[in-house]
């Protein structure tokens, strides 16, 4: 077993990342690290790892992103849960909060709905920011996995490269699990004016 460890990144690594790795790398199983910096739009470093990781000889595609840090038994515990893909929680900044990405579809909305849930669970979407992958499924999804899926002329709606390559998962009924209980660190920059709006709440009300 070796580990494709890919961390993309915009040249600039979380330094609580880059200790979690040195540990991993000390304690096993054998690593191989790949960091490409600034590559933009997200999805076409996405495409570069999943690219160079089927140029390895690495059993496992170990996405995380380079402002995430994974708890210390993250990456042994992602593999003892022996699923084709499986994230941790990684919650991120949408909509003036903070959400975990994680989705089930649900049918009364007709659409994707947060899905936050204990253990290991299946959902429809989970988070690339911070997934263990087998080889066998990013062999299966094939060339160009991800991408941004654009609706309108403009490109200003559509699904991101997370939904686009879990649905297309989920067409190869390819299952996608997350792991409860391993929650992640995110180091994200916000607006403290958000963070005060959240905490004082409508007073007027």
């Amino acid at each position: 077993m070796k580990i494709f460890v890919a961390v993309p990144n915009m040249g600039q690594i979380a330094t609580d990342l880059v200790m979690r790795l040195m540990e991993w790398m000390a304690e096993g199983p054998p690593i191989v690290l790949y960091a490409p910096q600034n590559v933009i739009p997200p999805h076409r470093v996405r495409n570069l790892c999943h690219k160079a990781f089927l140029e390895s000889d690495c059993s496992h595609l170990f996405i995380v992103d380079g402002d995430t840090i994974p708890p210390p038994n993250a990456l042994r515990q992602l593999l003892e849960d022996r699923k084709p893909l499986v994230s941790a929680v990684v919650q991120a900044w949408k909509e003036g909060g903070p959400m975990a990405v994680a989705f089930r579809w649900n049918e009364a909305l007709g659409g994707y709905a947060p899905h936050y849930g204990n253990g290991v669970e299946k959902v429809d979407i989970a988070t690339l920011a911070c997934c263990m992958i087998e080889r066998d499924v990013m062999e299966k999804v094939g060339p160009r996995a991800f991408s941004w899926e654009d609706t309108d002329e403009w490109g200003t709606e559509g699904y991101s490269n997370t939904f686009v390559f879990c649905r297309r998962l989920g067409r190869l009924q390819i299952p996608i699990h997350v792991d409860y209980r391993l929650l992640c660190g995110h180091r994200k920059t916000v607006d403290l004016a958000e963070v005060n709006a959240l905490l004082v709440g409508d007073r007027d009300g």
